[in-house]
């Protein structure tokens, strides 16, 4: 990864669309997540890598790569907010379509899963932004405690706090237990 970035850094194009290719997805999937929004979502892929592409030089280690990455994504989604001022959730909004996850399941347990999804999806985007964020790069991107207190420049006992925060709400808006429904449907 460290010689891919450092060609990208030197100007090389096929170095350039190697990487977005790599990442194109995570970008696009969690930019829709805190917007909910396909078209803003899609903007914001394209503006996170024109940022990349131009500030590339400023990136001093190769491997804080990915973590920079998602800096940019979070500061370009909260760009986004600041212009809109405001979110509207869609009754088209699906968090099974987010994720794009087939999961082999029978007709009914789909409409089921789908339902569940869709109410989760719809309680995590009442959150507070900082809690929302922190839920959205735990749960649905993945990222690490430590890459996300990086990602939002806060720290890991924040991140921490945060989430068991966000949790807590997220059980008392759903009645559930959060961390047996998020297991249970593969997002870890």
């Amino acid at each position: 990864m460290e010689a891919l970035i450092e060609r990208m850094s030197d100007g090389y194009e096929d170095a350039f669309e190697r990487i977005y290719s790599m990442y194109m997805n995570k970008v696009y999937n969690t930019a829709r997540m805190m917007t909910e929004d396909e078209k803003a979502a899609e903007d914001i892929l394209q503006e996170v890598f024109i940022i990349i592409y131009k500030k590339i030089y400023k990136l001093k280690h190769a491997e804080a790569f990915e973590s920079w990455l998602y800096r940019i994504t979070v500061n370009c989604c909260n760009n986004y907010f600041k212009k809109r001022k405001s979110t509207v959730v869609t009754e088209d909004d699906k968090l099974a379509d987010v994720i794009g996850a087939d999961t082999g399941q029978t007709p009914g347990e789909e409409l089921i899963s789908r339902e569940t999804n869709d109410e989760i999806y719809k309680a995590v985007n009442t959150l507070p932004g900082k809690y929302r964020e922190c839920i959205i790069l735990y749960y649905y991107s993945e990222m690490s405690i430590a890459q996300i207190a990086d990602v939002l420049d806060c720290s890991a006992g924040t991140v921490k706090s945060n989430l068991f925060k966000a949790k807590k709400a997220l059980k008392k808006k759903l009645n559930l237990e959060i961390d047996c429904e998020v297991k249970t449907y593969g997002y870890r």
